[in-house]
């Protein structure tokens, strides 16, 4: 919980910095104070519930024109928010001597967060069962690519390498969410997802990373 908490408030506030957004309104100037909140008190429930109520404020609010990432990370955040509302709903209740409320907060969560990684992977390397993404010219495997390779100054080219990216991508991002179903192969998972964001980061796209991460 403790490692979720860092990373998640850590994604938050580097797209609001990212994004020149930290005090664009009301919400996000709330919403970076309390992403700054969570790094520095990772296993507070109530820090990341009010996390999660201002990040779904100011993604709403910035409705219709919100990135993917970003709306994808509200759904997280919301289903976020329902799990420590019933976790304190549910100490509150209780007529049993109240414990912590973060040990009951993984149960709550987890499972959801689980759920939503494997969809983001799927339904992303689903996307990408069109014929413009396996044609060299305009798919965005191998634009990503040609970014790295500027970046980087200057990665190996050519037809073959070209089609392997775009191979490789689509085959990380099926894949990944199989090897973490799978308990033997879940550490290979996690490093082949680390690494993907992290090459994903280099050709431009650090605030989708952080967030997979």
């Amino acid at each position: 919980m403790i490692r979720f908490g860092f990373l998640w408030g850590f994604a938050l506030l580097y797209h609001q910095l990212g994004y020149g957004v930290a005090l664009a309104s009301p919400l996000d100037a709330a919403l970076t104070a309390t992403a700054v909140a969570a790094m520095l008190r990772p296993g507070s429930v109530p820090v990341l519930g009010a996390l999660a109520a201002f990040h779904v404020g100011a993604v709403f609010q910035h409705l219709p024109a919100v990135y993917n990432h970003w709306y994808f990370a509200a759904l997280v955040s919301l289903a976020l928010l329902m799990a420590a509302g019933s976790v304190v709903w549910q100490t509150l209740r209780s007529p049993a001597p109240r414990a912590p409320l973060a040990q009951y907060f993984p149960g709550a969560f987890f499972p959801a967060a689980r759920v939503s990684l494997l969809l983001v992977y799927l339904l992303s390397g689903f996307h990408k069962l069109n014929r413009d993404f396996f044609s060299p010219e305009v798919s965005c495997a191998t634009t990503l690519y040609g970014r790295l390779s500027e970046r980087l100054g200057g990665l190996p080219a050519g037809p073959a390498l070209l089609a392997l990216t775009i191979v490789l991508t689509l085959a990380i991002e099926l894949g990944v969410p199989v090897l973490l179903m799978l308990p033997r192969l879940r550490g290979a998972g996690v490093v082949i997802a680390l690494l993907f964001h992290v090459v994903l980061a280099l050709a431009g796209y650090p605030r989708f990373s952080a967030t997979g991460i």
